[in-house]
């Protein structure tokens, strides 16, 4: 009997092993920033008017510093972005869709994240479940006056939750 008790507990911890906690060490989110060059159609202009922005799938770099849930990250990453507005190059609201893959030590992190964005003149933030921030963009074709800005670079600094 007491032979069957030996091997059983074994078998038991094999069968249900106990969960891992995270360590204080292993923070449940991580700062990044990241840059691309975002599309707008058809043009913002000096009037509110609905456009969609897009940055051409992921295209631009994200960088990470620490680790994400005990995964350390091992270098940059991509991100894309796609969403619509209503506002004009002044200001507005809106909403899009971060996608984005960062490698680290335990594979890459993937996201898909829905988020709601705001801006006022050329700085703005944004809110998702799980990545939040704030934004400049630097208008590269068109300046809002004599032409619809078409395109901008984006400089964004987030951060990641799991």
């Amino acid at each position: 009997m007491r032979r069957s008790a030996l091997l059983t507990i074994p078998l038991l911890a094999l069968l249900f092993p106990a969960a891992a906690p995270l360590r204080a060490e292993e923070p449940a989110t991580m700062d990044c920033v990241h840059e691309f060059v975002l599309i707008v159609a058809p043009g913002a202009q000096a009037v509110s008017q609905d456009f969609t922005y897009t940055s051409g799938g992921q295209t631009g770099t994200i960088v990470c510093q620490g680790s994400l849930g005990g995964r350390r990250v091992s270098g940059p990453g991509t991100i894309g972005v796609e969403g619509t507005m209503q506002g004009s190059c002044f200001e507005g609201k809106g909403t899009g869709t971060n996608r984005l893959s960062v490698p680290t030590d335990q594979g890459v992190i993937e996201f898909v994240e829905p988020f709601a964005v705001a801006y006022r003149g050329t700085v703005g933030t944004y809110e998702g479940e799980r990545m939040s921030g704030h934004f400049q963009f630097i208008p590269a074709e068109g300046n809002c006056v004599s032409a619809p800005m078409t395109k901008a670079l984006v400089v964004a600094e987030d951060r990641m939750r799991l």
